[in-house]
């Protein structure tokens, strides 16, 4: 199936153990279905955010069976209950998003899925609206995988890093190849990502299309890749599709090990 500009898809990473600001937030309260600051949860928040862009109907929550009712209660019942994707066990970025590429390929075809975290905040939203808008049309245009960075502000040893090499004008505008992905730095180091004037802050964030992640999980992941076909088809609002093999095995290895275009935002 082509990809068309309409057929786009939010993927929201919203697992956790609630461990960030206990004792407020909890296991079964973790901090994307709390208030922080806002008039509404951040996973709401998440949602709203790109509803212009993105309807409700076309987002997909991943996060653990213990989470489901917890979510569904913070979203209220205009939220679609299948459209929360149950990850069989925890795992991080990359066995998140093969789980969620088998629902989007079941349920939307050769979708381009936008993969947000569930817990930022992001203003102005227009113009992260915007950037989405970029990086979705980047990733149809070069069959790519597409990061977000942010610019830093100062020399931050609490984030990842991404190098950022040559513009990509035939991709839009600020849009450029990845070099590396670097992890946390000493602040020495830090100091010289920010001097440097080509580092960005990993934010986590992606754009792709449905087959472009499933080439790279072919590519980089073998042997989870094997477990993308599910049999038989999943039944019921909490079914997950895919036997857990793609998490027990080799599904820790996380996307910004591979190579990916990058998207630089703002905001």
């Amino acid at each position: 199936m082509a990809v068309s500009q309409g057929n786009r898809v939010a993927v929201i990473m919203a697992g956790g153990a609630g461990e960030r600001f206990w004792p407020y937030s909890r296991r079964l309260r973790p901090k994307q279905v709390l208030r922080l600051g806002g008039r509404q949860a951040m996973l709401a928040e998440t949602i709203e955010r790109v509803s212009t862009l993105i309807p409700p109907q076309r987002v997909l929550i991943v996060a653990g069976e213990h989470l489901r009712e917890p979510i569904l209660n913070c979203l209220g019942p205009g939220f679609p209950a299948e459209n929360i994707v149950v990850e069989p066990m925890p795992r991080n970025t990359a066995a998140c998003m093969a789980l969620a590429s088998v629902v989007v390929e079941k349920r939307f075809g050769d979708a381009t899925m936008a993969v947000l975290t569930a817990d930022h905040v992001i203003a102005p939203a227009d113009v992260f609206l915007a950037q989405i808008d970029l990086a979705c049309r980047a990733a149809e245009a070069s069959g790519g995988l597409i990061t977000f960075g942010i610019s830093p502000t100062r020399p931050d040893t609490g984030f990842g890093y991404i190098e950022a090499g040559a513009p990509r004008s035939d991709l839009g505008e600020s849009v450029r190849d990845v070099v590396q992905f670097r992890e946390k730095p000493d602040i020495e180091t830090a100091r010289r990502f920010l001097d440097a004037g080509n580092f960005f802050w990993n934010s986590g964030m992606f754009c792709w299309t449905r087959r472009a992640i499933a080439e790279a999980f072919r590519l980089h992941q073998p042997r989870s890749s094997a477990a993308w076909k599910p049999s038989p088809p999943p039944t019921g609002p909490t079914a997950t599709p895919g036997p857990s093999s793609m998490f027990s095995r080799d599904g820790k290895k996380p996307p910004s090990t591979w190579r990916l275009w990058r998207r630089p935002r703002t905001g």
